[in-house]
């Protein structure tokens, strides 16, 4: 018999090793400043795909583009300074 117990109660060190998954990082963090060719936005939520790619949503900054909203992924991407 399987006990399904959700995975945010589950102690990390309590499980065996080989059940560990390792916690992989994101390239931007939510909040941060990024762009996409010459249009600058900023990270609003982030996830992975089932592949293992990285989707960020994005909030573009200024008018000019009439999609204040997008998606785009972490491939499109760099950090604006």
């Amino acid at each position: 018999m399987t006990a399904h117990v959700r995975p945010d109660t589950i102690e990390r060190l309590a499980l065996p090793r080989r059940l560990v998954g390792r916690r992989s990082a994101y390239r931007f963090a939510v909040g941060q400043l990024v762009a996409s060719g010459d249009m600058l936005a900023v990270v609003t939520e982030r996830r992975k795909t089932a592949a293992g790619r990285e989707m960020y949503d994005v909030t573009v900054m200024g008018a000019d583009y009439g999609r204040p909203h997008r998606t785009f992924l972490g491939d499109g991407l760099v950090a604006a300074n």
